[in-house]
This record gives structure tokens, sequence and C-alpha cells, in this order.
């Protein structure tokens, strides 16, 4: 991430980021039913991408944004991230990820940016 934005630094500023990434589950893992099911591994994976990697993209490419235009920087989350919507349960990884996405944009960028 850090060697793209310094390739498009060079280019020019940024005025519009939106990160719509996110994983649910793929061949080798499937969103937990049970906790039963619930694995470290996977876990890991799930909150790296849909956590820590917007973390890092913000990290690296708003330094690049316009010092005077209006810019934007979003990234996408999820309804059942949300701690009150969760009435079915399961997909432990995934919420928790979400959740944690949406806690570090609104409590952290959005006074600390």
């Amino acid at each position: 991430m850090a060697t793209a934005a310094a390739l498009i630094s060079a280019e020019a500023e940024i005025d519009l980021m939106l990160v719509a990434t996110g994983i649910l589950h793929d061949h080798s893992m499937q969103p937990e039913k049970t906790v039963k099911a619930l694995s470290e591994e996977s876990f890991q994976t799930v909150m790296s991408i849909n956590a820590l990697a917007p973390m890092l993209l913000a990290k690296h490419f708003m330094p690049l944004f316009r010092k005077q235009h209006r810019t934007l920087f979003a990234a996408l989350s999820a309804r059942v991230g949300s701690i009150s919507d969760n009435q079915l349960g399961g997909w432990y990884s995934y919420r928790a990820s979400k959740a944690a996405l949406t806690r570090i944009f609104h409590e952290g960028l959005n006074r600390n940016g």
C-alpha cells in the first residue's frame, strides 16, 4: 500500500477514496454458525481484510488528499456489524470485523484523521 501511495502521490492529489473490500467466506472457511466453529486463523483473516486493510489504506492515502478541497474517504461496513442488529447470531468473525471497522472510522478518523 505504501508503494502504491508513493506512485500515486507522484501523479496527483486525491479527492475521493472508496474502500469496498470485504470477505465473509472463501473456499477454505465458512461463516461461523456457532461459537464452536470459530477458528483463530479464520478470525484473523477476516479481521485483517475487513478492518485492518481499510485502516492501512487510510494511513497511506489520506495524506495524499487535497488540502484546500472537500475530500472523502469512505469504507463500506455492514449492518450486521451493529451490536443492536444481531437477531440471528453467528457470523462472529464477520460481525466483529465490521463492528471494528465502523468503530475505527467513526471514533478514530473523524477525530484524529
